[in-house]
This record gives structure tokens, C-alpha cells and sequence, in this order.
């Protein structure tokens, strides 16, 4: 699990170097995916948030949908 939470970490690095909130919020939701799992989910929770925070700049309400329904599966959980 350690591995995939620092390939993830990694990947997100590499997008936030871009001008593609899209891409960085993408990275930032299959981080709060693996943190999820690894039992970490307050970390879940704040990556999450900030992917919204991005996906909603850019006005893309599907990914926020998808994005909030995560947030209270996991409230729910």
C-alpha cells in the first residue's frame, strides 16, 4: 500500500507542474482512492476536497458530482 500511495503522490507532483486543473484534480482523486484504502481518511477526505475545489473552478460539475457522492459514500461508511 505504501507503494501506491507514493506513486500517487508522485503522479500528483508531476501534475500540479501543469496548467491542467482538470489533470491535477484527476491526480488528486485517485490519491484520496488509495489513501481511502490505506484507512487514511482524513487525508482522503482534504485530497478530495481540493479536487473539487478544482474540478468546480473549471465548471466541470460531473466530475464534482462523482466527486461528492465519494465524500458521503465515505461519511456514510
Amino acid at each position: 500500500m505504501a507503494l501506491a500511495e507514493e506513486l500517487a503522490r508522485t503522479a500528483l507532483e508531476f501534475m500540479r507542474r501543469t496548467e491542467a486543473p482538470c489533470l491535477q484534480a484527476d491526480a488528486l482523486s485517485e490519491l484520496a482512492s488509495v489513501l481511502r484504502i490505506a484507512g487514511k481518511t482524513d487525508e482522503a477526505r482534504q485530497a478530495n476536497g481540493e479536487a473539487i475545489g478544482l474540478y468546480t473552478s473549471k465548471g466541470s460539475v460531473v466530475a464534482v458530482a462523482r466527486c461528492s457522492a465519494w465524500v458521503a459514500e465515505l461519511d456514510g461508511a
